[in-house]
């Protein structure tokens, strides 16, 4: 089922594209065919009164295809077909069904369908939107019964899972790195970082996205304390409940 799916999708995609791009185009031969006689001035001049609306409404409905095929394409490109399978399928075949409308040339048809199909695609991009919130929350959730169990486990097996290097992201400061519990969830710790990186950090209050900085593991109680008291903590020795600790000697 999973393969017909994406093998639909596949083969609406490339229709689409087709025309985004304008490449559909009238293939008869204007001098073939069982009317293929060369008309008089007459004929031709009456039969040209009717063309210029014609090709507006022709344009009209070339237009409702390639916006279509746009949302389309959106959606694959926010997986909308992973967080809402069945909404974006629907999708795909409300497009397909806009197809038969344009190609049998009923312009009328095509719109009333039109408007269908943009229901179904504020609809589809809302439950996308859901799906995704509720994928952020479970995995949080995973996130959080597996810190609880990593807690269970001691301080000894907490220090195997610290990470020993931090890639500054945009915006981050030393106090603001220390405070990530994957850190030292203490912002007063920063002086150990600054004390491990001064290599590569000149002034502690300026540092750069892009920096891999050291995070000491091997540290004493007593180097966590002084950290603190440099940093500025009202009580430098009483530390945050879930804030780093070195691992014990055994």
């Amino acid at each position: 089922m999973k393969r017909f799916v994406l093998y639909t999708m596949m083969m609406v995609l490339f229709s689409a594209c087709a025309w985004s791009r304008g490449d559909v185009r009238e293939t008869q031969d204007p001098g073939m065919g069982p009317d293929s006689r060369v008309s008089t001035p007459a004929e031709k001049h009456a039969s040209s009164i009717g063309k210029p609306l014609v090709s507006d409404k022709k344009n009209e409905s070339m237009d409702v295809m390639s916006n279509a095929g746009d949302i389309l394409r959106e959606g694959i490109a926010i997986r909308s077909y992973e967080y809402a399978p069945a909404e974006f399928f629907e999708l795909i075949l409300a497009y397909l069904e806009m197809q038969n409308a344009y190609i049998d040339g009923d312009t009328q048809g095509l719109s009333l369908l039109n408007q269908r199909f943009d229901l179904m695609a504020k609809k589809t991009r809302r439950m996308t939107v859901g799906g995704k919130q509720r994928r952020l929350e479970q995995l949080g959730q995973e996130v959080e019964q597996r810190r609880d169990e990593i807690k269970n486990q001691g301080h000894s097996d907490i220090f195997e899972v610290y990470s020993s290097i931090h890639v500054v992201e945009k915006g981050e400061t030393l106090p603001g790195i220390a405070t990530r519990p994957e850190v030292y969830n203490d912002s007063f710790m920063w002086p150990l970082i600054y004390k491990a990186n001064r290599d590569q950090i000149k002034d502690p209050k300026i540092i750069y996205q892009g920096q891999s900085l050291k995070i000491p593991r091997d540290i004493s109680m007593d180097e966590i304390v002084e950290a603190r008291r440099e940093a500025g903590a009202s009580d430098p020795e009483e530390l945050p409940e879930d804030a780093f600790l070195p691992r014990r000697k055994k």
